[in-house]
């Protein structure tokens, strides 16, 4: 067995030859349109949690897949959207990328009639057509949905649903 004994000078002299300002990388800015949010950022890397408000927020610029939760307060209440942006994001070097989520939420419903069974399959789209997954009050429990079945322009039957 060999062994090798470096002194601190060339332990410095290594150090001094890697270029240290390659391994910087210049930030951009995200921008999401909410008044409080979250974003989880994936890349090559693990995973990074950007929290904030209206005010554009620094991130390390590169490509990111984003998954994201906004809050609204309306009426007193505070409801939480969650979703996922299609494919990837590119945040640019000293550039604003600004991600635009929440309300309106457009849904679209789908019933399958099996004999006297009905069931409801409903997907969701935020103002920037993303993918809703989630909607919740501030208690963690899921927003009911409500159901009008018209006839024209009477509606002849209304329900508020549960989950389950």
């Amino acid at each position: 067995m060999r062994r090798v004994c470096l002194t601190w000078t060339a332990v410095a002299a290594v150090l001094l030859s890697v270029p240290i300002a390659s391994a910087v990388a210049e930030d951009g800015k995200l921008s999401v349109t909410a008044d409080k949010w979250v974003a989880y950022l994936y890349s090559t890397g693990r995973p990074l949690v950007v929290r904030g408000g209206k005010e554009p927020v620094n991130v390390a610029a590169g490509s990111y897949r984003i998954r994201f939760m906004v809050s609204s307060v309306k009426d007193d209440q505070t409801a939480t959207i969650s979703g996922m942006l299609k494919g990837t994001t590119e945040i640019k070097a000293g550039q604003t990328t600004e991600i635009k989520t929440g309300g309106p939420i457009e849904a679209s419903i789908e019933a399958k009639v099996e004999g006297k069974k009905v069931s409801f399959s409903m997907s969701a789209k935020d103002a920037g057509g993303n993918a809703v997954s989630i909607m919740a009050t501030e208690k963690g429990k899921p927003i009911k949905p409500k159901v009008e079945v018209v006839k024209g322009d009477k509606v002849v039957y209304s329900s508020t649903l549960e989950y389950g």
